[in-house]
């Protein structure tokens, strides 16, 4: 019976599996993993020496780069914390468009179901007109104090954290208050407050986000 081939410093029979390298000194061939060739490593040899063959002919010799060597991948520029004065100072620093650019202004009664999904709220919505919408607004002179008044300053909110964009909670009064103050050391931002069946009004109302009390 034939015996069959053995190869590498292992001596193993060929293992299709298995990258191998042959040695420009010995002609035999070495599992990569068992010299420490990488099989992305081998096309940038010209020479390949054996551990054995490293001893009478030196080291490998690897192939001449042709051109300059490319540059450095630049580093990805790090993120920019909300609220810094770095943010403020890049955020003050760009353009927009003006509103009449961007905004809608369809009246009370276009504001349909048909309406908001032809436009997906790609951009904002200002309804100029409130006939025909359909729903009971406050005066403009309704405040987040009045909403204190009618709900209660013990009413628990949801509050969004926008600097560490983390939710919690607090109380209305409490929020109301951050809103009225002086000072503000955080920026906290309510997308919504719904309620109904209020002292204000008979009907349940749906009311209009908070967010135009909370510059950002």
């Amino acid at each position: 019976m034939a015996s069959v081939p053995v190869y590498c410093l292992c001596r193993l029979p060929y293992d299709v599996t298995r990258f191998m390298i042959e040695c420009d000194g010995c002609q035999d061939w070495f599992h990569g993993s068992c010299v420490g060739v990488e099989e992305e490593a081998a096309a940038d040899i010209d020479l390949y020496h054996c551990p054995k063959c490293e001893v009478l002919h030196g080291p490998s010799v690897m192939k001449r780069r042709r051109g300059p060597p490319k540059p450095a991948e630049p580093e990805p520029p790090r993120p920019v914390r909300t609220g810094s004065a770095q943010f403020i100072r890049e955020l003050r620093g760009r353009t927009f468009p003006s509103a009449d650019e961007v905004l809608l202004r369809p009246s009370g009664a276009q504001l349909t179901v048909e309406y908001l999904e032809e436009k997906t709220f790609s951009v904002p919505i200002l309804v100029a007109r409130k006939e025909g919408l359909g729903m009971t607004l406050p005066p403009p002179t309704f405040t987040p104090r009045d909403v204190e008044h009618y709900v209660g300053a013990e009413r628990v909110i949801e509050v969004l954290d926008v600097g560490r964009q983390a939710p919690c909670r607090m109380r209305l009064g409490d929020f109301v208050s951050y809103l009225g103050g002086p000072r503000r050391d955080r920026v906290l931002n309510v997308s919504s407050l719904e309620f109904s069946d209020t002292r204000w009004v008979p009907a349940p109302p749906v009311w209009p986000s908070m967010d135009q009390y909370n510059p950002v």
